[in-house]
């Protein structure tokens, strides 16, 4: 995500970067939200990443996982301007806007970060999103197609020097 208010005024889905870690909520209802999703986590403006270094090429459980603090979704050069930065007389206008980006695009340069900041973490590039063929809706997607968040305390069990570098 960009932001838990998303990026008012910004209707260009590749003009930001994605990222784990978000900054905090402003504005009465998105506090509120906030408050609601703190009865589960405390870490409401993070995703665990640790699930990735669970396992080996091989499929066997790792023993110490390695895995970034923060992962970095920047948006590629070729989407630069492909998607209009005004906003569509249909709020479901996106996916059209998606559907249009070329076959085989690159979409983001992805940047990992092995450790916070202030523990002297240093941001990597890892590599690059691209298309495999084009983009396009669909039933199974919209309505089958779920995703799962990890907790950041799963990550924190097994880096607990990272702790008090969680929002």
């Amino acid at each position: 995500m960009y932001s838990v208010g998303g990026t008012p005024g910004n209707w260009n889905f590749f003009e930001k970067d994605f990222s784990n870690h978000i900054g905090a909520a402003s504005g009465a209802a998105l506090k509120a939200v906030a408050l609601k999703f703190s009865t589960e986590t405390p870490w409401i403006q993070s995703v665990g990443l640790s699930d990735m270094g669970k396992y080996n090429e091989a499929g066997q459980e790792a023993a110490a996982p390695v895995f970034p603090f923060r992962l970095r979704f920047h948006p590629n050069k070729a989407v630069a301007g492909l998607i209009p930065n005004t906003q569509p007389s249909d709020y479901m206008a996106y996916t059209s806007q998606l559907e249009s980006v070329p076959a085989d695009t690159a979409l983001y340069d992805i940047y990992g970060q092995d450790g916070p900041w202030e523990l002297g973490g240093v941001e990597h590039f890892m590599g690059t999103l691209q298309l495999d063929g084009q983009l396009t809706k669909s039933k199974w997607g919209d309505e089958e197609l779920f995703f799962r968040h990890q907790l950041s305390s799963d990550d924190m069990a097994l880096k607990p020097e990272w702790i008090a570098h969680y929002a």
